[in-house]
């Protein structure tokens, strides 16, 4: 769901931080949704539970044309840039449940 999110908002005009934050905000909207429930400490017999860590396992990425990988540019920053129509953009994003690592891009 993030990614298609994700692929939605690479436009003309869009710029690559934008793309990021918004990509990395929706997906951790989503992960907030499932393992809310403390759950006991394995091992622990008194009763003490913790929550399950989850979110971004590492920030969006967006390279465009002859960037091959990891283009994650701050707002403003010189790195950052305005697509343009006909530019062919590869989306990376990572999200984490427990640690547990799942990555598409």
């Amino acid at each position: 769901a993030t990614l298609l999110h994700a692929l939605s908002l690479l436009l003309p005009s869009a710029t690559l931080s934008s793309v990021c934050r918004a990509a990395d905000a929706h997906l951790d909207a989503l992960a907030a949704k499932v393992y809310s429930k403390p759950i006991p400490v394995p091992g622990d017999n008194s009763g003490k539970k913790r929550v399950i860590e989850k979110g971004v396992a590492f920030p969006c990425t967006v390279s465009v044309n002859h960037c091959a990988a990891h283009a994650s540019p701050l707002p403003g920053s010189a790195e950052d840039r305005v697509l343009k129509a006909g530019d062919v953009a590869k989306v990376h994003l990572a999200c984490h449940i427990d640690g547990l690592i799942a990555s598409v891009g």
